[in-house]
């Protein structure tokens, strides 16, 4: 059935294409014709009109971070670029740009290379840079599988990654697997079907366990965070045995243990707060070190984890984090937070979005959304719902 609406109201058409007005409704970005229609699409070239932008900033949202070996440089993400800033702070200098998105740098244990997730190969998988910037390179190579929140062994030998993978739901399930630097396919750790959601994957100094955080279950709606959706978990390499590590009220998440291998350090939901807590892995007891932090992630998707990635000193003195846009210093001793100050000269690439221009103001048009259609029992007229209007069509 075809319907015909004439001289309906300008507001109503208003609302039907909010969307498209939002952003100048009349622009049309094409496609660069020059772009062979045969070649591979590579996200880090510009396809169509944009223009260049370029800023300052001394604040960033959800930024993980991590500091080399020898205590004197942090390397943290922003805005897809990567950053190496002295570990007291001061003018941050870019690692990698460009239009790829790249993050959750992590430092190698030798102090030469520098291990991130980005998207310049067409989807996100696990790549390792040079400290200087220079020779990047994939290690996994995942096409239809989304590969992030890499972490070194303490050898720099070997990268465990999270994998999510979609079977038969919308949002998917999770797997943790381990690359060796050289890249290859990987070797399976855990199976979707015994833990169904895992990631934040870390190694413990000696390199035998990896821990990681996990929930039973897929993703749902309705999980009450107080209960504990996260909890943190490892997995010992030479026995094949996985072992529950917290089970505590408000979960835990985003896990790292400090040099020693004594103390692990975790996210958790205490009240309305989130904290950081410490968890001493030969007593089991625990205490609060910072509260307050940027809200987590526990209930939402927790793509890239619940908690921006975070790192110990090598002294194990403090733990350096993010939260509310700034980076911190956290004395484990004294809960003394210290702000990290930085700045961070941004250069983007804005490509304009594609949209079509559409003439609302005609006095016809076609309307393709009808609802609630009913008709007459006596002489067939029909009554329906379009654009928020009720309307009638003869027999």
């Amino acid at each position: 059935m075809r319907v015909v609406l004439r001289y309906f109201t300008l507001a109503a058409m208003i609302c039907l294409h909010a969307g498209l007005w939002a952003q100048n409704a009349d622009s049309l970005a094409v496609a660069d014709s020059s772009q062979d229609e045969d070649s591979e699409w590579d996200i880090t070239q510009v396809h169509g009109p944009s223009r260049d932008i370029e800023f300052t900033v001394d604040e960033g949202t959800w930024m993980s971070v991590d500091i080399s070996p020898d205590g004197t440089t942090l390397v943290f993400d922003l805005l897809g670029d990567l950053y190496t800033l002295p570990a007291g702070g001061g003018q941050a200098t870019p690692l990698t740009t460009g239009r790829a998105y790249d993050i959750q740098p992590r430092w190698a244990p030798n102090g030469r290379e520098i291990l991130f997730t980005s998207d310049r190969g067409g989807s996100d998988n696990i790549w390792t840079i040079q400290a200087d910037g220079s020779q990047a390179r994939a290690i996994s190579s995942e096409e239809d599988k989304i590969t992030n929140s890499g972490a070194w062994d303490p050898t720099s030998t070997y990268i465990v990654t999270k994998r999510r993978l979609t079977d038969h739901s919308s949002i998917g399930t999770t797997e943790l697997w381990l690359y060796h630097r050289a890249g290859g396919n990987g070797i399976q750790i855990t199976k979707k079907d015994d833990l169904q959601e895992v990631g934040e994957p870390f190694f413990d100094p000696d390199g035998r366990h990896i821990y990681f955080s996990a929930r039973p279950s897929r993703y749902r709606y309705n999980r009450d965070p107080h209960d504990g959706i996260y909890q943190i978990r490892r997995f010992d390499r030479d026995t094949g045995e996985f072992t529950q590590v917290t089970n505590r009220p408000g979960g835990a998440g985003r896990g790292l243990i400090s040099g020693d291998g004594n103390t692990l350090a975790f996210i958790t939901r205490q009240g309305a707060s989130t904290d950081l807590i410490l968890h001493d892995l030969r007593t089991g007891s625990e205490r609060t070190l910072m509260t307050g932090l940027t809200h987590d992630m526990q209930e939402a998707f927790a793509w890239t984890g619940i908690y921006p990635g975070m790192a110990w000193t090598p002294d194990q003195s403090a733990i350096i984090l993010s939260s509310h846009g700034k980076l911190w210093k956290v004395n484990v001793a004294s809960g003394i937070m210290t702000a990290i100050p930085f700045t961070a000269q941004v250069k983007q690439t804005v490509q304009e979005a594609l949209r079509f221009s559409h003439d609302i103001d005609t006095e016809t048009f076609r309307s393709r959304i009808l609802r609630w259609a009913h008709q007459s029992p006596g002489d067939g007229t029909i009554l329906f719902s379009a654009l928020g209007r009720i309307y009638k069509a003869g027999s």
